[in-house]
């Protein structure tokens, strides 16, 4: 059998997502702390860790594990999501934005982005912008509740137009 720090860490940390995933924050919290100290360097470890730090409301720890895992794997939409809604909670709408502008371009059908993205070009004036967005949520996802909710303020915002 295989063994090494890598497969020990894969255990605690399927076992850290799952008692994440079931809002057992302190099993989640015991078991992501043994596998980020078997594999600090592994993106979905620090994106877990991102997420247990945001389910306890503590979203600067989330933002730098956030960070984190950008750092390892550029690639990674969630990171930049999640660093975009925290962002969108601090009222940081142009930091927001780059995050959402960023996640879509590596999953750029992804509709409650285009959402998140159209909430953040509204809260800074761009209403023609936010009605893009929102247009491209509602193609994606038309029954959307929050999506034509969004349209309907974004269109009270531009005065109807």
């Amino acid at each position: 059998p295989q063994r090494g720090p890598s497969l020990w860490a894969l255990d605690a940390y399927n076992s850290g997502w799952q008692a994440l995933e079931s809002n057992n924050l302190r099993l989640a919290e015991k078991k992501l702390a043994i596998a980020y100290a078997y594999v600090p360097t592994n993106s979905e470890t620090n994106f877990a860790l991102g997420n247990l730090r945001l389910a306890q409301n503590n979203p600067s720890a989330a933002q730098s594990f956030y960070r984190a895992v950008v750092d390892l794997d550029p690639q990674h939409k969630g990171a930049f999501n999640n660093l975009g809604v925290i962002a969108l909670e601090e009222k940081r709408w142009p930091d927001a934005q780059s995050f959402f502008d960023a996640a879509l371009k590596l999953e750029p059908r992804d509709a409650k982005t285009h959402y998140l993205l159209a909430r953040a070009q509204l809260e800074q004036g761009n209403s023609h912008g936010a009605r893009a967005e929102i247009e491209t949520a509602l193609q994606l996802k038309p029954d959307q509740p929050e999506f034509l909710a969004l349209r309907a303020e974004i269109s009270k915002a531009s005065g109807g137009q």
